[in-house]
């Protein structure tokens, strides 16, 4: 029986992940000062605030992209150490049953 499993992809290493957290709570507490310091009202702090506050929350988006990206690929790691796997012998079997059904109706008379 030929089993075909999902290829091994190099992981990305635990306390990368981690470090990657830590940068996504980090810009968490940034943005959080950089909107109170906003709150301020002086137009000279708050343009310069309005200005770090959009690279901050892109930063922030990019970031969050990312954790969702290396949750789907936990995920899918996950279920591919369960046991996921495509057999070809069975579907060969299958594919062949279903040859010799058209076979033996002989509505299809180019089945090989």
């Amino acid at each position: 029986m030929a089993l075909i499993t999902e290829q091994e992809r190099p992981a990305i290493e635990e306390t990368r992940i981690e470090e990657l957290f830590e940068t996504i709570s980090s810009l968490a507490s940034t943005l959080k000062l950089a909107e109170n310091l906003l709150e301020q009202e002086t137009y000279d702090v708050a343009k310069e605030t309005q200005k770090y506050l959009n690279d901050v929350r892109a930063a922030f988006k990019q970031a969050v992209d990312l954790e969702k990206l290396l949750n789907a690929e936990r995920k899918q790691r996950s279920s591919a150490a369960a046991g996921y796997a495509l057999d070809l012998g069975a579907a060969r079997s299958q594919i062949g049953c279903r040859l010799a059904k058209l076979r033996v109706r002989k509505c299809c008379k180019g089945v090989s």
